[in-house]
């Protein structure tokens, strides 16, 4: 999966937290749609069948979006908030790398 722009998504969102919470929901939602789309990869059995396996960093940075949409829903600090995204960030830095 190319993560750059879902790290991007995840950026922005970072920077507009304290300033506009609205924009921030909204990009939490593309890039959850992002990740949820980019979830699973082809790839090919022993056999030769191909096949769909999850992509583990996509799936961690899915589960830390779904929380930071959560805590907005829930009027959690842009602290908490931040700290999700953060870390949804750093599940998918390892995914670029590859």
């Amino acid at each position: 999966m190319e993560t750059e722009i879902v790290e991007t998504l995840l950026s922005r969102i970072a920077s507009c937290l304290d300033d506009d919470p609205s924009k921030a929901l909204s990009l939490l939602q593309s890039c959850e749609q992002q990740l949820v789309t980019n979830r699973f990869a082809k790839a090919f059995a022993r056999d030769g069948r191909a096949i769909r396996v999850r992509v583990p960093a996509v799936d961690a940075a899915l589960i830390d979006v779904s929380r930071a949409l959560s805590l907005i829903h829930n009027s959690a600090s842009a602290a908490q908030i931040r700290e999700s995204v953060e870390h949804a960030m750093g599940e998918l830095s390892p995914a670029a790398a590859h």
